[in-house]
């Protein structure tokens, strides 16, 4: 590495710091939420862990991440109350090195964290955040309440086929009570507005949506022909006598291509050829009975499904729902 290279990591390094102190020093005050510093840090044009945009989640991350605290023995007190596994003893938080969190990934909350499986190790890198700042924040962030998730099957059977046109990323369907009347309403969200790098704003409603797929699935399903259940077992025993049948006529055929056969022989075989052929006859229509006769399932009425029949029948098809503001597309599966 060149000089000029290792002042540029410097400065990378040094602006790295500079921002992680900074969100931890508003992150602190009482009334800051992580949506807000989201918006400071994406107005400051600072990229994110996984996005240009930082969305709440990837905030919360970066503060949960015990990389830049100085471990001290205030840092080790916090681990050992949660019943995180320790490697290092008390002696090595001596509050120059940072920490290592080795468990569930993108634990926000402190009922998220997997104590059982979580492992804390001291690191061989320099501190740079005091453990009185960063111990406040995850205080902060061990009280913030767990939303409920207000999306999923019970909201709309198109639930994790939808997908933004403009982003990619997945619609949500969230449902909540109107105050003016009561009445239960459904809207549509991309999950790039957490991000702030989504565009698209949804005119369609989600009863339109589910309303222009049932009929397209609607469609396919009666084009489709479905299969006949037939009676396996008692097909399987014609089968097997018909084989049979045709194994002895087999036999019978090579026994009369042999020299040494007596008249009263051959007689005998072509009696034996004849009873087999007749049988085969009757087995034949037989076969042919039992096959007019089988079951063909009920056709597939769409409307008629509850939600989670709908909810398979729509996967067993369909790979994507893109949702455009006005319109949607359909992939198809192959």
């Amino acid at each position: 590495m060149t000089q000029g290279d290792q002042k540029v990591s410097s400065l990378k390094l040094e602006n790295n710091i500079k921002n992680l102190e900074e969100i931890m020093r508003v992150y602190a005050y009482p009334t800051t939420s992580l949506g807000d510093i989201g918006r400071m840090m994406t107005a400051k044009q600072c990229p994110g862990p996984n996005s240009s945009k930082w969305s709440p989640c990837s905030v919360g991350r970066v503060i949960r991440n015990p990389a830049s605290v100085k471990c001290d023995h205030a840092v080790y007190k916090y681990f050992k109350n949660l019943g995180v596994n320790i490697i290092n003893p008390l002696k090595d938080f001596n509050g120059e090195h940072g920490g290592m969190l080795v468990g569930k990934k993108g634990a926000v909350t402190k009922g998220a964290l997997d104590s059982k499986g979580a492992t804390f190790a001291i690191g061989n890198w320099p501190g740079y955040i005091d453990s009185a700042l960063w111990l406040g924040c995850q205080k902060k962030l061990d009280t913030n309440e767990k939303v409920a998730s207000n999306d999923g099957p019970r909201n709309s059977w198109l639930t994790g086929l939808m997908k933004c046109g403009d982003c990619g990323r997945s619609v949500m369907v969230r449902k909540y009570k109107r105050k003016s009347d009561g009445e239960t309403v459904r809207t549509l969200r991309c999950r790039g507005k957490d991000f702030l790098d989504c565009n698209i704003k949804p005119q369609m409603r989600i009863e339109q949506i589910e309303g222009s797929v049932q009929n397209e699935l609607e469609k396919l399903l009666e084009r489709c022909k479905p299969a006949p259940f037939n009676n396996a077992n008692e097909t399987n025993e014609l089968e097997l006598e018909l084989i049979r049948i045709d194994e002895s006529v087999t036999n019978l055929m090579q026994v009369l291509k042999t020299q040494k056969v007596s008249t009263l022989t051959v007689g005998y075989i072509n009696q034996e050829l004849e009873k087999l052929t007749e049988t085969k006859k009757k087995l034949m229509e037989e076969k042919r009975n039992i096959n007019r006769e089988s079951i063909f399932p009920p056709k597939i009425i769409f409307s008629a499904l509850n939600k989670n029949d709908k909810r398979a029948v729509a996967f067993s098809y369909l790979e994507t729902v893109v949702v455009y503001e006005d319109s949607i597309s359909l992939i198809w599966k192959k």
